[in-house]
């Protein structure tokens, strides 16, 4: 990230918060944290994440950035207010893609 330009911090910003209110509308439907369409949710943050990282991001590696969005207050404060439950929900729905739904 150290060299990108403004422009490409501000679509990934931009991308990044798509993602989370995709995720919340997820939620807000009622969707499971396995079903397809949060899956491929799950599937973008991914590679949006490998996006920042100097290789895509491994399935240890994701779970464990996963992690944040509950252990860090602020951050699951902020994803609480868009809905509550969702900094769990995203936990739950990473777990799913790189643990159980993996050979």
């Amino acid at each position: 990230m150290r060299g990108w330009t403004p422009a490409e911090h501000e679509a990934n910003q931009a991308e990044m918060t798509a993602i989370f209110a995709d995720f919340a509308a997820a939620l807000r439907e009622g969707l499971a944290a396995d079903s397809e369409r949060t899956q491929d949710i799950v599937l973008r943050l991914h590679r949006a994440a490998s996006k920042s990282w100097t290789d895509p991001v491994g399935r240890g590696g994701f779970l464990n950035m996963s992690e944040v969005y509950t252990e860090n207050p602020d951050m699951r404060a902020r994803l609480d207010r868009q809905v509550p439950g969702l900094a769990d929900y995203l936990v739950r729905a990473i777990r799913i893609f790189c643990v159980e739904a993996q050979p």
